[in-house]
């Protein structure tokens, strides 16, 4: 895993660091996509109401309907995103997503 160091085979505590080191940098890498995402989906158009007129996710909707006949399938990433959207911007998961970002940061 360490490769063939002669100074990493014979440092037990600087692989142990370098390991915490990597799982504290994913746990960051987490957290942040945990606490943006909200905000990445309304920014790009995908809210609690629905896709915004105009906007970035609206152009996806039209090219998706626009591919398939004129509807937008289940399970294609335009139905994922506004699924996610509608979960996360609506008001009763605010207060689930902060209770996770609560644990996240205190784990």
């Amino acid at each position: 895993m360490f490769g063939t160091s002669p100074i990493l085979k014979s440092n037990t505590k600087l692989k142990i660091v370098i390991v915490f080191f990597f799982c504290l940098v994913t746990a960051v890498i987490v957290g942040g996509a945990v606490v943006a995402a909200p905000f990445v989906l309304g920014a790009v158009g995908f809210t609690a109401a629905g896709i915004t007129v105009g906007s970035y996710a609206a152009g996806m909707m039209s090219a998706a309907a626009v591919a398939n006949g004129g509807a937008v399938a289940a399970g294609t990433t335009v139905a994922v995103l506004q699924a996610a959207g509608r979960l996360i911007m609506s008001r009763d998961s605010k207060q689930i997503n902060l209770n996770i970002i609560i644990r996240i940061w205190a784990s």
